[in-house]
């Protein structure tokens, strides 16, 4: 395990949390820094909270206000995690302002445009 879960778990279990290795019925959020996946499928089927690390971190430093729940829609609204975050695409054959526009749009959801002889492109949109 690196530090940085290591420190998530931690902080989880001491806001009464619970971590879970598999996706199973008791899951109420996933915690993840890229869609795709499995788990991110399993979670989307099932309508789960899909949420990014700094969630767990924005909720400790909220955890004396009495008042504070980081399960609310307002919190968690901030901290979900974007259709294409993480996930490396590769726009081919389209024409410049169409695919600058593609680009814009992947940023805006969270991706990260790339080009074919990346070995980390996760889509291929071809024309």
């Amino acid at each position: 395990m690196d530090g940085d879960f290591t420190h998530l778990v931690h902080l989880i279990h001491s806001m009464g949390g619970s971590i879970r290795k598999g996706m199973d019925t008791k899951v109420t959020h996933l915690i993840c820094n890229s869609s795709g996946g499995e788990k991110y499928r399993y979670a989307m089927t099932f309508r789960l909270a899909i949420i990014r690390p700094n969630w767990v971190l924005e909720a400790w430093k909220n955890r004396h206000d009495p008042n504070f729940s980081a399960t609310i829609e307002t919190f968690t609204r901030q901290h979900r995690l974007k259709a294409f975050e993480g996930q490396k695409v590769c726009f081919f054959g389209f024409p410049e302002e169409e695919q600058q526009h593609m680009i814009d749009v992947l940023r805006t959801n969270g991706g990260i445009p790339t080009d074919l002889e990346d070995p980390e492109c996760s889509h291929v949109p071809v024309l």
